[in-house]
């Protein structure tokens, strides 16, 4: 069975030379994976996830290998997240421009 064709920077996004064979995909991002797709260091996330409890609204399943299992809609709702902040409010009546 031939293995399916994928670009360097899907492999780069999942961390991993080889992938898994499908249906065998994870259910979620690892750390070093949601921090490439956002742009930040991951430790960064961890330190944020120590003093916080998470990462901006976002819980991980912690695996029994002690490593961190993001939720697989993570992105979605980061951006979903940035997009309400970048919403301006509504002026209340009285209130000057």
């Amino acid at each position: 069975m031939p293995q399916p064709n994928t670009s360097s920077a899907l492999q780069a996004l999942l961390g991993a030379t080889t992938l898994p064979p499908a249906g065998m995909a994870p259910a979620g991002l690892t750390t070093p994976q949601l921090a490439y797709a956002t742009g930040v260091r991951p430790d960064s996330i961890r330190v944020h996830l120590c003093r916080r409890g998470h990462y901006y609204g976002l819980r991980p399943q912690r695996l029994p290998n002690g490593r961190l299992l993001w939720p697989a809609d993570s992105l979605e709702r980061l951006l979903a997240q940035g997009q309400k902040a970048a919403t301006p409010a509504p002026k209340k009546d009285g209130e000057a421009a």
